[in-house]
């Protein structure tokens, strides 16, 4: 006969063990990770300069670390849907707004003021969406593209 103490105590050692994998020496847990990715955006938002000396160089940053953190959430069809949602044609940032390609291309290599603000100001819409719909902290990211 088992004691049903010592079962319960075995079933919630192999649960947390589930729910909480074991990390390697010196490695981060990926919520320590994924509150990195977080911040660096935000960091991001705050000197832009620092990270991308073009437009398109900073919306593709920007871009590769929201997919890394959507991915990371589970959220990667959600996160397609608020960029879709943001890239309507009165609120498109610099990677989708130009009509044609010599626009887009001339502009992506632009280092303009600006339009890496126009950048900024997408992104923080699509974090504000998906903010609105409860997928995201409200107190990320720590920039204003002002």
């Amino acid at each position: 006969m088992t004691d049903p103490i010592i079962d319960a105590a075995i079933r919630a050692d192999l649960l947390d063990e589930v729910a909480q994998p074991p990390v390697a020496p010196g490695m981060k847990a990926a919520d320590e990770i994924v509150r990195f990715v977080r911040k660096l955006i935000g960091w991001i938002g705050d000197r832009p300069r620092m990270y991308a000396r073009t437009v398109g160089e900073l919306d593709t940053v920007l871009h590769y670390l929201h997919l890394v953190w959507a991915e990371s959430q589970g959220l990667l069809h959600e996160f397609y849907d608020a960029l879709a949602e943001v890239d309507e044609p009165e609120a498109r940032g610099v990677g989708g707004c130009f009509a044609t390609d010599e626009q887009r291309t001339r502009l992506i290599e632009s280092a303009d003021d600006s339009l890496l603000r126009l950048v900024l100001a997408r992104w923080k819409a699509v974090d504000d969406h998906l903010i609105k719909k409860g997928l995201m902290e409200p107190d990320y990211p720590q920039h204003d593209p002002q």
